[in-house]
């Protein structure tokens, strides 16, 4: 039943392409671990300022997190090839092994600069087959170690300078200064291999294939609000704000709105502002990881990178990074709402608002399916992302997934 062909049917055969199984192999897993830290230090009072009461505050915080991330049971990719690759030891095999016996290709074949006296020969062709010296050989646990800080200093100051006629003019003021740090730790036997060369890297691990993100940045800013009566009901309320910060420059937000309430049952707003939102530690200074996977190639059947090696299905390996030419994303928004509180139903209120935001350069991260497919629609940004992988003609290499701003294509 296994060879309906006959011995004909053989006739040059050399090779034969078998199913297996990894069931005998554990199920992957993970082990994290999140250590958080936060001290804070603080001061307030009150004292008499144009003849009105002011108030101030000053405080100082301190966080830490130290992150512990691990997948367990991971297969090495080159320990997995050579338990695979096992063969019967020919006599007169470098390393003495017996003949006959099962091993490890590279610890009999001619030359002893591959050997590795670990390598167990690994059985997939069953259940309970496989030789648990050979699965504790091509798994492990990569890990990464990371640490995150934060310090932060302000000071604030609220009162009263003056009024209108319609009532007291408020004003609060403050400055903060606050540092983001990340510095992280992976040992070299979970890293991907690095090839200055082409500037690619080669996952090592199935996955995890950690990298230790480093970096920091430092942000200060001081602000202006304030709140102005202005009668029958009517109250202007706006803000200033400036942060300058190390990575990315100067820029300002600012906010200008306005309530009115005519009578007691409904009470009208509206604003209208500027806000950002800058880039956090991963989206700057992520080291990235590496992956390999396929997408659907839209080049298929005929031309541009979709011609010659590449088929319907292209065979990628993909580098996360972050990027430390990103700017902050700016938003400019509308708001406009309403609060109904009718004397004449007890306890019941309603709010309706309508917001409207667009938002520009945005920060964002994109799949590999997005890079190939804007390639395909002509996006030279996203071509240049795509490279020939040398190591492997029928595979390409994507800077995956690079957040993007103002930089364009990152």
């Amino acid at each position: 039943p296994y060879n309906t062909h006959g011995p004909a049917g053989l006739t040059g055969l050399t090779s034969a392409t078998l199913a297996t199984t990894a069931v005998d192999l554990p199920g992957r897993g993970s082990n994290n671990e999140r250590k958080v830290q936060r001290y804070l230090i603080g001061a307030e009072g009150e004292f008499e300022a144009f003849g009105k009461s002011a108030n101030w505050d000053v405080y100082a915080q301190y966080g830490r997190a130290e992150l512990h991330e691990q997948l367990t049971n991971i297969q090495q990719t080159v320990k997995r090839n050579n338990a695979l690759a096992a063969v019967f030891a020919p006599a007169g095999n470098p390393n003495n092994l017996p003949v006959g016996s099962i091993q490890c290709l590279i610890n009999v074949n001619a030359s002893t600069a591959d050997d590795d006296p670990a390598c167990r020969p690994l059985n997939l062709l069953g259940i309970g087959v496989a030789d648990p010296a050979a699965i504790d050989y091509i798994l492990g646990d990569p890990f990464r170690d990371q640490t995150l800080e934060q310090t932060v200093i302000g000071a604030n100051l609220s009162l009263t300078p003056f009024a209108t006629w319609a009532g007291d003019v408020s004003i609060a003021i403050g400055a903060e200064y606050r540092k983001e740090e990340i510095d992280g730790f992976v040992p070299a036997e979970f890293q991907p291999i690095f090839n200055p060369t082409t500037g690619a890297s080669t996952s090592v691990w199935s996955v995890g294939n950690f990298r230790p993100s480093k970096g920091s940045y430092n942000v200060k800013e001081a602000y202006l609000e304030t709140v102005v009566p202005l009668g029958f009901g009517l109250e202007f309320n706006g803000a200033v704000r400036g942060t300058d910060y190390s990575t990315s420059g100067y820029v300002t937000t600012w906010k200008l709105g306005a309530t009115w309430q005519p009578i007691d049952d409904i009470r009208l707003r509206v604003t209208r502002s500027r806000d950002i939102r800058a880039p956090n530690l991963n989206e700057l200074f992520q080291a990235g990881t590496a992956n390999t996977s396929t997408v659907t190639n839209p080049f298929f059947p005929g031309g541009g990178r979709g011609t010659g090696t590449y088929g319907s299905s292209l065979s990628y390996l993909g580098t996360i990074t972050g990027n430390a030419n990103l700017r902050p994303e700016k938003a400019d928004s509308w708001n406009i709402g309403a609060v109904f509180t009718p004397r004449f139903i007890p306890g019941f209120s309603l709010s309706a608002d309508y917001f409207d935001i667009k938002v520009k350069q945005a920060i964002d991260s994109l799949s590999a399916d997005d890079i190939v497919n804007r390639c395909f629609e002509g996006l030279a940004d996203f071509c240049a992302a795509i490279t020939p992988d040398p190591a492997n003609p029928s595979r390409v290499l994507i800077s995956r997934g690079q957040t993007l701003g103002d930089s364009g294509a990152g």
